[in-house]
């Protein structure tokens, strides 16, 4: 009977010595996420973990919570997730080329890869 609860008492100090760590490795992911985020379009700070992040831009690598244009529709920006279900690339007004009716864009390169491929 000794045998079986000293194992147990060694499982349990190596379950609370791993639940420290644990603790530490969230708790220090836990404060990098609570930085401040500059946005890019009016340049005002805002927390990261507040919901008010739209998109980072996939062209100047920017965080914006306002000046969003949208999704482009070129097809370089179109990427096929594992579920099936299409992601497209966003973008801020500085990035993009030209706007579509129904709030899609068109990126500066895949602008400029249309333009190469007709001429």
């Amino acid at each position: 009977m000794s045998c079986c609860s000293a194992r147990t008492k060694r499982k349990l100090k190596r379950e609370i010595r791993l639940h420290k760590q644990r603790s530490k490795i969230d708790y220090e992911l836990q404060e990098k996420m609570n930085c401040n985020v500059i946005c890019g379009g009016c340049k005002d700070s805002f927390r990261f973990d507040s919901f008010e992040l739209k998109i980072h831009c996939n062209l100047c690598e920017q965080f914006f919570h306002c000046k969003v244009a949208g999704p482009c529709r070129g097809e370089a920006c179109q990427i096929d997730t594992s579920n099936g279900v299409k992601h497209r690339a966003r973008y801020c007004y500085d990035c993009i080329d030209k706007v579509f009716k129904n709030g899609e864009v068109l990126c500066k390169e895949c602008a400029l890869m249309d333009k190469t491929t007709k001429d």
